[in-house]
């Protein structure tokens, strides 16, 4: 897609366009051009959705070069028109946009504000975004508390990073008070998820005892998960001492080279080692 190339022809192409299509469809398959024509009709009569999706188109199309300053403030323009109506996923892209951007952009009142109006309709990425200022002050005054509760609003609701983060915090006892069995819990959840870091932590807190009973099958197991999505080489290094040692599992010393020699190969010192001395 060509965004800017296509704006060059848009007057030609709604003077011929008599495919019929909508704005949503278009989006959704992927066939950006046609829908970059199509939400810009729908968005012009008012459509919330549309004004968000031709904001995306708008901000797809921006590669932080000068010359797509234009794009962005377009971007930007969409977004508020549907924002502004309660679409609730404009004010998130508003509240990340002020939040994170690097530029003159940036500014976090605006961030609030938007966050603001999406935490009133229950977002849970908004809920969380607006813990992180709170928690840290962003902005704002901080208020643990405040962040604390907006954490566990958007865990409750299933979002990954703030179960995540609500195990961390209760685990390290990082600006609350330790709390080993609510660390658990959130751990299990974001990692039944497939979030790699609750998994390690929650396999790690089993294979220890930390706050917990001991339980190395269950270390094993979030040990095992990890080892097959190949991401934390560490996790592969201790499922290998596992396998080694025959704790908690089977003793298999092919498996344990195995999964020694895939930790190596990610670069994990420990797991090189335990290859040259086996």
């Amino acid at each position: 897609m060509n965004i800017k190339k296509l704006l060059l022809v848009m007057p030609i192409l709604f003077s011929f366009a008599a495919y019929a299509g909508d704005c949503t469809t278009e989006f959704e398959n992927k066939n950006y051009e046609k829908a970059l024509i199509e939400c810009t009709q729908e968005a012009e009569k008012g459509s919330s959705k549309a004004q968000y999706l031709l904001g995306d188109l708008y901000f797809d199309a921006t590669t932080g070069v000068e010359q797509d300053k234009a794009l962005y403030q377009k971007a930007i323009y969409w977004y508020t028109k549907s924002a502004e109506q309660g679409y609730v996923d404009a004010q998130y892209a508003l509240g990340i946009l002020y939040d994170q951007s690097d530029d003159e952009t940036q500014d976090s009142q605006k961030a609030l504000f938007w966050y603001e109006k999406a935490v009133e309709q229950n977002d849970p990425p908004s809920q969380h975004n607006l813990a992180i200022m709170y928690e840290y002050g962003h902005g704002v005054e901080q208020n643990i508390q405040k962040a604390l509760t907006l954490y566990i609003k958007s865990a409750e609701q299933g979002y990954i990073e703030a179960q995540n983060k609500l195990g961390y915090m209760y685990n390290q006892g990082d600006k609350i008070e330790q709390d080993k069995q609510k660390a658990i819990f959130w751990y299990e959840k974001a990692a039944e998820q497939n979030d790699f870091n609750s998994q390690f932590e929650l396999a790690l807190m089993y294979d220890e005892g930390d706050g917990v009973e001991q339980n190395k099958q269950k270390a094993a197991f979030w040990y095992t998960k990890l080892a097959e999505r190949n991401v934390v080489p560490e996790a592969q290094y201790r499922l290998g001492i596992m396998y080694d040692k025959g704790n908690g599992v089977e003793q298999n010393k092919l498996l344990a080279n195995k999964y020694f020699k895939q930790s190596c190969e990610r670069g994990f010192e420990k797991a090189c080692n335990k290859l040259k001395n086996n």
